[in-house]
């Protein structure tokens, strides 16, 4: 009877393909890769990984880039410099993306506040580009 019911939860399509997402500041739709635990378990050990060390994180581009993907739920940004270069888009973009990944990760504010509390080791600043 257990086997019976391995059988059914290991056959479940739970995790949709892709939810579509639209972003003003782009004037156009995206898609989002709907997450996966395992997902979800790879940006916490992201976050991990990132404690502690100065805060050159690109946070937001990073979860945006786990998530953004085809209308299939393939992953469209797989080069790091990609992510980079996503972390380089519109601020307010990037954070509607970013929230919405949240929102979909099931990640809380308290979560958020912690992982941003320990990337920024006390004592160290953080410098503005010029004209800031």
């Amino acid at each position: 009877m257990a086997l019976d019911k391995l059988k059914d939860i290991l056959a479940l399509q739970d995790v949709p393909a892709a939810i579509e997402f639209h972003v003003p500041e782009w004037n156009d739709t995206v898609f989002l890769k709907s997450p996966s635990a395992n997902d979800r378990d790879l940006w916490e050990v992201y976050c991990q990984e990132e404690k502690g060390k100065p805060r050159k994180t690109i946070w937001r581009a990073k979860l945006a880039a786990m998530l953004l993907s085809d209308r299939d739920g393939k992953v469209l940004f797989t080069d790091p410099k990609d992510v980079e270069k996503l972390g380089e888009h519109s601020a307010a973009a990037l954070h509607r993306i970013w929230e919405r990944c949240l929102d979909l990760m099931k990640i809380t504010e308290v979560e958020v506040d912690a992982m941003e509390k320990h990337s920024e080791p006390a004592g160290e600043t953080i410098s503005l580009p010029a004209g800031a």
